[in-house]
């Protein structure tokens, strides 16, 4: 249990980071952020539009997905994540250990909480409308 809420606190990741990481590269892995052109226009699309217009084309909005662990010190493992899927397109995440892929699933699955933004399917709230979400036949979420 104690092991439970160190991992849940955030304070555990900084540290195997430090011990693991010593690449001088890098320093700090919240400050690295390489983005390319399609996800930035990506981005920019579905933050730029209400979300009821982009259910009309779009089954999955994810909009400004965030998730923070601990509350003195954040660690971040998701970063504002923002993209609409159609039916019938195939999605996928990737990113290199640690880059926040399955937390991100989770969260749209409900088994993680949110810490900001909100995701859609179907047209249903992954925040305000996880009932509706889980309950209803979906192709969305095949994992």
């Amino acid at each position: 249990m104690a092991l439970v809420l160190l991992i849940d606190s955030g304070r555990l990741q900084p540290v195997l980071y430090r011990i693991f990481c010593k690449d001088n590269s890098v320093s700090d892995p919240d400050q690295v952020l390489v983005q390319d052109s399609d996800v930035i226009e990506e981005a920019n699309r579905v933050n730029s539009t209400q979300v009821d217009n982009l259910m009309a084309s779009d089954k999955l909005i994810i909009k400004n997905l965030k998730k923070t662990y601990g509350l003195v010190s954040k660690f971040h493992a998701v970063k504002e994540i923002s993209v609409g899927i159609s039916e019938q397109e195939c999605f996928g995440l990737l990113g290199q250990n640690g880059a926040g892929k399955t937390t991100t699933f989770k969260m749209l699955t409900g088994d993680v909480m949110i810490s900001s933004g909100d995701a859609y399917v179907n047209g249903f709230s992954v925040k305000g409308q996880l009932s509706e979400v889980s309950t209803r036949p979906s192709s969305v979420l095949m994992v």
